[in-house]
This record gives C-alpha cells, sequence and structure tokens, in this order.
C-alpha cells in the first residue's frame, strides 16, 4: 500500500510549537488509475490484445535484437473480410462479440514470446520474434487458418468469418517496423 504523509507544525501567536498535524493519504487508488491508463495506453479496449503502438514497440525490440544475433523475425497480418456485414446483419454488440471471441482464438496460435495484437477495426498483427525458419511463420500461417474454419457461436448464432493474411520476414522485406509493416500488408 502507498501512503503520502505529510506533517506540518502548529505554531501559537507568539511563534512557539504547540503541535503537529498530520496528513495521511492512501494513494493506491491514484496508482491503480495510473497503471489503468498506462494499460488502455498500449492495449485495445475491445480486445484486450496489445494496440498499434505496443505492436510497434515490441516489433522494433524483435527487430533490433534480430538484427543483433543475425535471426529473422516475421509479422503477419491478417484482415477479415466484409465485417461490416455482421454489424449490419446483427448489431454491434454481435461484431463487439465476435471480434474478442476471436483475439481469444488467435491469441492461442502463438508461441510463448510471440505477440498477437489489433491493428485497427478489422487487422490483427501477429509478431513472430527470433524466427528459427521461414516455415515457422508459414505454420503459424496455416494454424491461423485453420481457427478459422470454425464458425463461432455468438448470442446462439453461428457466424463464419473470412480473411486474407500478408507475411514479410525480417530483414529480407524491410528492416524497421514500418516497412516490414507494409511489406505484409502488400502480400
Amino acid at each position: 500500500i502507498s501512503e503520502w504523509l505529510s506533517i506540518s507544525a502548529v505554531r501559537d501567536t507568539q511563534g512557539r510549537l504547540t503541535h503537529y498535524v498530520g496528513l495521511l493519504a492512501d494513494l493506491s487508488e491514484r496508482e491503480k488509475a495510473a497503471e489503468r491508463i498506462r494499460y488502455l495506453s498500449s492495449h485495445d479496449l475491445l480486445t484486450d490484445l496489445p494496440n498499434r503502438n505496443l505492436l510497434n514497440e515490441r516489433l522494433d525490440q524483435a527487430l533490433t535484437t534480430g538484427h543483433r544475433f543475425q535471426r529473422e523475425t516475421a509479422v503477419i497480418l491478417l484482415d477479415l473480410y466484409r465485417f461490416r456485414l455482421v454489424n449490419e446483419s446483427y448489431g454491434p454488440a454481435v461484431g463487439d462479440a465476435l471480434l474478442q471471441a476471436l483475439a481469444a482464438r488467435l491469441k492461442t496460435q502463438v508461441r510463448d514470446g510471440d505477440t498477437v495484437g489489433r491493428l485497427s477495426g478489422t487487422e490483427f498483427a501477429f509478431i513472430m520474434a527470433n524466427l528459427a525458419h521461414e516455415r515457422d511463420a508459414i505454420k503459424l500461417s496455416q494454424r491461423i487458418f485453420e481457427s478459422l474454419c470454425s464458425p463461432f457461436t455468438i448470442d446462439g448464432k453461428n457466424l463464419s468469418i473470412s480473411a486474407s493474411l500478408g507475411v514479410s520476414i525480417a530483414p529480407r522485406d524491410g528492416i524497421n517496423p514500418g516497412q516490414v509493416l507494409k511489406a505484409a500488408e502488400i502480400a
């Protein structure tokens, strides 16, 4: 528990010290609020996945480490097709629930130390740091597509989604986060 103690001297009219007054404040709520703000600045509120800011940080770190140890880094971008139809047909609450279910499913596909995050409304990114073989990125891409094959059950409705997927490998396709993300987007 964090607390803040302020002690002030109280003097009489002749300037003599008569007593002290202490004010003790509990700072735990303030710290919780500050931690929540930090978390929200780096995570997507709906899916609880890392957001664009945190993904760029982690990608930059992965590229720096990869350069230092001469290892590759893979970036996989996943973009959902016609997701707007879900919102139009079933409402935004169902669309949000579908994105949450998708995020939970995507989290199960990555290795420890890798990152899956939400770049924008229907765009997700995977960062595979310290890539041993390019085929590992291909295997992850296949697992992602396979995970999308099973319908999602939201509010008693079976919903299927389709997506496009692009892969880039650093340093071959770029040496900074912008280049590597752009290459995956083009792919």
